[in-house]
């Protein structure tokens, strides 16, 4: 066996973690199997100190994939954070703690060394780094590029990597339509529902505002504080609310995206033997995840998330893809057969988050049964290969109909934006904001005109007379 210690930069007092890697390997190879979390760019961090009774050295990164430790050398790892690299030096400690950790207690807790002792060292192994990469979760957020943060600090990601969750604004379900008087600084509510699309790795999300009855002059549009011109990547139509409005494009038609079909993991695992490792001698079982669309539904769109990416690093190192093969199925009711719809194949070597997207139309309109099954086995960690990551979730089902979102015979004040996720768009979005004017009949001092005002008897009569009164005074 190779020793192996790891020494966290930041905390120069902090004791040093030490661990076991199987001998021969390269040093590219001990990295793997010491440090599997580490990111590619976080490679740039890591200094390699290899020591021995007689002379040590530092090896250059170009040399890791060729150079093997001699028997009795010690390999000392440094990792310097830099930027987003913080995270990783935590992830990586938790790791290497959890190894040293699982080994100590399996070793104290069953004193005859042998097959029992490895299994439970194996489980509390797994068991510490889950506790321990929650803690970090919580401590730095995977991803955590704010809005208010975004505009003077780039996070270091690829642009596949960034995630819009929503924004802030409110859905006002059952709530009267509201009715802006004067002038006024107002997050509207949701108009329609907002939707995710995925185009080349890129998520877009479309939102449909509502500021009430028209007709409003809608100007200063802001995310949070800060103006959306200052922003790339987003589309924004405006609607002031007046009887000549044409239809809104960049929303054209119902999109329901269910909040709690999404978030569930789709797994093929293998069973389980009394320690509670895989039994890969099995057969890993099939666990279908079924949903249901909306009703009149004439497409519906599945989205699956990679949340840890989908890779794998063989034990020399080398970086090879991995895949992972996912079923999607449909019936209209449980008395009838299921229908494949297709099977939706991914190969990759990336450690950042993305998505992949499928729609179709449905043989009829109506509300049909959606199942989505993982058909890849789980990625089995061995001694050949210490790192496979495939973790996949069904992230939303989304149901269309043509028909128009809005089925008002009032004008209403709408806003539709579509943006990007990007570094300045990511994560969960301040609401949307503007200020708008009430456009009514205001006297000049001669006539009644169309115009913009605060002149509260303009607001008298408008609330006696406009589109909200069910019952307008006649003049």
């Amino acid at each position: 066996m190779t020793h192996v210690l790891f020494a966290p930069h930041f905390d120069p007092a902090a004791n040093r973690t030490s661990l076991e890697v199987p001998e021969g390997l390269t040093i590219a190879g001990i990295i793997a199997a010491a440090v599997p979390q580490l990111r590619d760019e976080d490679h740039q961090q890591l200094r390699v100190h290899v020591a021995g009774p007689r002379d040590s050295y530092i090896v250059p990164s170009a040399l890791w994939p060729v150079c093997r430790p001699k028997q009795g050398m010690q390999v000392m790892l440094h990792l310097v954070p830099a930027g987003d690299g913080a995270r990783a030096v935590l992830q990586t400690v938790v790791v290497v703690g959890a190894m040293a950790l699982g080994q100590y207690w399996a070793s104290a807790l069953i004193p005859a060394a042998g097959v029992g002792q490895s299994l439970l060292a194996a489980g509390l192994t797994a068991g510490l780094s889950m506790v321990g990469n929650m803690l970090v979760n919580s401590l730095v957020p995977a991803q955590a590029v704010g809005l208010s943060s975004s505009r003077n600090s780039e996070a270091e990601a690829t642009p596949s990597s960034y995630a819009i969750n929503g924004w802030s604004n409110v859905a006002r379900k059952g709530e009267p339509i509201p009715f802006a008087l004067g002038q006024i600084r107002m997050a509207p509510p949701f108009g329609a529902g907002s939707y995710t699309e995925i185009y080349d790795d890129k998520q877009y999300v479309r939102t449909l505002f509502c500021f009430g009855y028209g007709p409003l002059e809608v100007d200063d549009i802001r995310i949070g504080d800060v103006p959306i011109s200052e922003y790339d990547d987003v589309e924004i139509e405006i609607r002031e609310g007046y009887e000549s409005d044409e239809p809104v494009s960049l929303y054209p038609r119902q999109v329901i995206e269910d909040p709690d079909a999404g978030g569930v993991e789709l797994v093929r695992n293998y069973p389980r033997d009394g320690s509670g490792q895989p039994d890969t001698s099995q057969t890993a079982e099939l666990a279908p995840v079924v949903r249901l669309s909306a009703t009149n539904a004439t497409h519906a769109t599945v989205i699956i998330g990679f949340p840890q990416g989908l890779f794998r690093i063989e034990s020399n190192g080398d970086k090879r893809n991995e895949a992972v093969d996912i079923r999607i199925r449909q019936r209209l009711s449980d008395a009838d057969e299921w229908q494949d719809v297709t099977t939706i194949s991914v190969s990759q070597h990336r450690r950042e988050a993305f998505y992949r997207a499928h729609t179709w139309e449905l043989p009829s309109r109506g509300r049909w049964q959606i199942e989505v099954t993982r058909l890849t086995t789980e990625a089995v960690t061995g001694n050949s290969v210490p790192t496979r990551v495939s973790n996949t979730a069904l992230a939303a089902i989304q149901s269309h109909r043509p028909e128009y979102p809005i089925a008002m015979s009032k004008p209403l004040t709408l806003v539709a934006v579509r943006c990007r996720a990007t570094y300045q768009l990511n994560g969960q979005l301040d609401n949307l904001n503007a200020i708008v004017r009430r456009v009514s009949r205001d006297w000049d001092g001669s006539a009644w005109v169309m115009r913009a005002s605060r002149n509260p008897a303009s607001a008298y009569v408008l609330a006696l007379q406009g589109n909200q009164n069910p019952f307008p005074e006649p003049d």
